[in-house]
Order: structure tokens, then sequence, then C-alpha cells
């Protein structure tokens, strides 16, 4: 039989450099607060929006071309894809697709400098099943517009793809995962930010039975509370996985995460708030296993419970005159259902190639009264036909070939709630944002020297053996 052995207590020298590798609450706090003032500025100077989005692009692109850094290459993706909402919220003089290519080229400059590569096959398979139908839109349609199209339905899967490409090419250890969720924090708070100012300051606000634009700090509220629900899902993963983080920090990032999460709320969105309490309670099962894990998670639930029952509901009901409960237990699925109808009647007409990515528009408008998809997987069956459905099999068989990979807890736990927050960001939102590629790609980084890092290892002679780079912690 053997003795589980808490790692500090095995090497003090070791225990010590742990400490060390932490990130300091006081950094972490000046990064978060920092977005503050300088989201509220790019909000009201597109012209700093737009230097803050190209400065974002110099600085991974430079970080790709270090070799010997890849994690560098992951925190400026994680940046970008919290900055993206940020950037359209402020009117940033970038082009719409910005987040996507940027984020796609400074993984492929990455890839380029990797000593080896592995392509992935199932990911190419997916992106290039979705190719032969836009041959359809450049046919009926004239170049600009055919161009406009393409890039607005394909730059999401080419994003994904070449995520997929570079993140199952590198390492990265849980530390430098949980620094990734920090780097796309910090522009979270930002849009925190704008929408508590225009939430809070406003005096002609009303709430309604629908999404809240106002709210939302003027722009889409879908997007705005994908992004706050996400920040606030990688708050409570952080303090799930590392169960020797300080008090001081966990304070912060739980008070980060009641911002996030109240402000998700606020924007009358519910697909964030879906998304943050589905792929939590999947990061919880996977993690609970350890009985210190099963106990900070019974806490962080309680906490949570009796903070939104006696002060949180109560209080923003009352500032919405009960529009927010009304809201929350509305099961209308908001015209989707009528989308994925239309997806399906206008495949069952063009079964074979789609209509063409965009090409299904018109159509949609037609006859469900909106023109732009909801559902991914419903929009590949009406732009790529049985194209489209075939697409879907890649995706899938990733999921499954990287849970089944995944050996420790935690790997299991971050390979399933980022597939599954994917697949559902996916189903509700379609892929607006570059977010879902990012964590589709993180899904299938190898977590390196996982059991190690895990704080708990079986006996000290696998303590001893287990491979330790302090530089990767």
């Amino acid at each position: 039989m053997t003795n589980t052995v808490a790692l500090p207590a095995l090497s003090p020298a070791l225990a010590g450099t742990r400490e060390n590798a932490q990130p300091r609450t006081m950094l972490i706090a000046l990064f978060l607060l920092a977005h503050v003032p300088l989201a509220l500025l790019m909000h009201k100077m597109n012209a700093v929006a737009t230097a803050h989005a190209l400065g974002c692009f110099a600085l991974g692109a430079f970080w790709a071309l270090q070799p010997r850094k890849p994690e560098r290459v992951a925190y400026a993706c994680a940046y970008i894809a919290g900055s993206e909402v940020l950037w359209r919220m402020a009117s940033a003089s970038i082009f719409w697709e910005f987040a996507k290519y940027s984020m796609s080229a400074i993984c492929m400059l990455a890839m380029l400098r990797l000593p080896k590569f592995r392509r992935h096959d199932p990911s190419m398979v997916y992106f290039g099943l979705l190719v032969p139908s836009a041959v359809l839109v450049f046919m009926e349609n004239e170049f600009t517009y055919a161009r406009q199209e393409i890039s607005f339905n394909l730059s999401g899967p080419f994003a994904l793809m070449i995520s997929v490409w570079f993140f199952s090419n590198i390492k990265l250890t849980l530390g430098q995962l949980r620094r990734g969720f920090l780097a796309l924090m910090g522009p979270a708070a930002g849009i925190a930010a704008i929408t508590i100012s225009s939430t809070y300051v406003s005096a002609n606000i009303r709430f309604g039975k629908n999404s809240n634009f106002a709210s939302s700090g003027g722009f889409g509220p879908n997007q705005v509370s994908a992004i706050l629900g996400l920040a606030a899902f990688f708050g409570f993963v952080y303090l799930m996985q590392d169960l020797n983080v300080k008090t001081s920090l966990k304070l912060l990032l739980g008070a980060a995460m009641i911002v996030f999460t109240v402000q998700t709320a606020m924007t009358f969105s519910r697909g964030g708030l879906y998304l943050e309490g589905a792929c939590g309670v999947l990061t919880a099962f996977c993690l609970i296993r350890e009985p210190r894990q099963r106990t900070r998670f019974l806490v962080i639930v309680a906490i949570a419970a009796l903070l939104v029952k006696f002060i949180f509901l109560p209080v923003l009901d009352s500032f919405t005159t009960g529009a927010l409960s009304a809201r929350l237990s509305d099961k209308n699925l908001t015209n989707r259902d009528r989308l994925m109808r239309a997806d399906l009647k206008i495949w069952a007409e063009h079964p074979f190639f789609g209509v063409g990515p965009g090409g299904s528009r018109e159509e949609r408008q037609r006859l469900a009264g909106v023109s732009i998809a909801h559902t991914e997987f419903t929009r590949l069956l009406s732009d790529h036909g049985i194209l489209g459905l075939l697409a879907l099999a890649p995706l899938l068989f990733t999921c499954l070939e990287r849970f089944k990979k995944a050996r420790s807890p935690a790997a299991k736990a971050v390979v399933s709630s980022c597939m599954a927050w994917t697949l559902l960001y996916m189903m509700i939102n379609g892929m607006r944002l570059v977010a879902p590629s990012l964590l589709f790609g993180l899904a299938c980084v190898e977590l390196a020297t996982a059991k190690r890092y895990y704080l708990l290892v079986e006996t000290e002679q696998e303590f001893q053996t287990a491979p330790l780079n302090p530089r990767l912690s």
C-alpha cells in the first residue's frame, strides 16, 4: 500500500521554487486593474484601440520568432482572444476578423520556428472539406462580396485548424496554462469596466425580455456575455487547479469572478452564464476525485450559492425591476430553433455542396426573419451540404482522441472543459469570436510533467524520478 505524499513536504527547495513560480498577487491585480482605464480610454478614442490591436499583434509576432518560449505565443493568443470584443466595442480601425487572422498568423510564425513540427491531419480534413463550396460563392457573386462572405464564414474554421496545429506541437505546464488564463482575464476586466460604466452610470437604461445592448457597453450582448463568462470560468479553473494558491490571490480571483459573472448576467444574454456553469461543473467533475479538490469545490459552490441567493440576485433584480429573474427563467430559444430549421430546409434543397459560405443569408432571412446563423453545426449543412456534415467527424474524433490521451485529472479537466466550451459556443453563437478556436487548440496541448505539477504524487520514488524543468513551472 502506498502513501500519498504532499509535494512540498518532500523537497523544501522545490516548494520554494513553486512558491516563486506563482504569479504575485499584486502584479496580477495591477494587470487586471490597468485594463480599466485603458478600456475606458479605448472606448472614447478608437485610435488608442487601434494602436492597442496593432501592438498586440506585433508583440505576438515577435514572441513567435523565439522558438524556445512557445508559452509566450499561448499568452499572446489568449490575450488577443480576450481583446477581440474590446476592440470591436471601441470601434478600432481594424478589419472585423482581425483577431482570428492575427492569432493564425502568430501561430504559423511560431510553427516555422519550432524544431519539430507534426501535422494534425483531422483538423486539416475538417477545414479542407469546407473549401470546395467556396467556389460557388465566387461563381455567383462579384469578387469583393464573395471574398467578404468567405472571410466572415471561414476565418473561424481556419483559425481553429491553425490553433490545433500549433498547440498540438508544444508542451505547457499547468502554471503556464494558468498564466494564459490570466492573459485573457486582463482585457475581459476592461470589457467589464465598460459595461459597468454603461449600466450603472446611464440614467436612461431600460431592461426588458431580450438581450440588452445598453448594459453590454453598446455592443453585441452575445459576444460580451461569452467573453465575460469565459473569464469567470478561467478564474474558477485557476482556483480549482492550484491547491497552494495564496489567500490574497484567492480573494482577488474570487472578486474578479464575481464581477465577470454579474456583468455577464447584466447583458441579459444567457449564453455566457450557461457556458460558464456547464464547463465549471465539467471541470469540477474531473478534479474532485482528490479529497482536497472536492472540499474546495464544495466550499466555492456553497459560497457562490449564498452570495447569489441572498445578495447579488436580490440587488440586481431590484435594480432591473424584476427583469433579470424573468430573463433567466425564460426558456425561449430566441429564434435559434427557427434558424436551425431554416438551415435544415436549405440543406434539403442543396444537399451536396450547399449554397456556399454565406450563401444562405438571404434564404435564412426569408425563412426565419434573421440572416446571420447562430448555430455553426446547421450553418455547415446549409452552406456546405454533405461536406459540412462530414467536416464534423474530424472535430468529434479530435475530442475523443484528446480526452483518451489525457492521463491526469488536471489534463482531463482542461481537455473536456475547453472542448465543451468550444462546441457549446458553436451551438449557440456560431464562430463569431476567435475564442472557440483558441480553446479547441488549448485542449490539444500536451501538459508537460503534469503528474508532478499536480501537487500530489504517490511515492517518494515517483517524486525523485519525475522530470522537472523549473523554467517551465
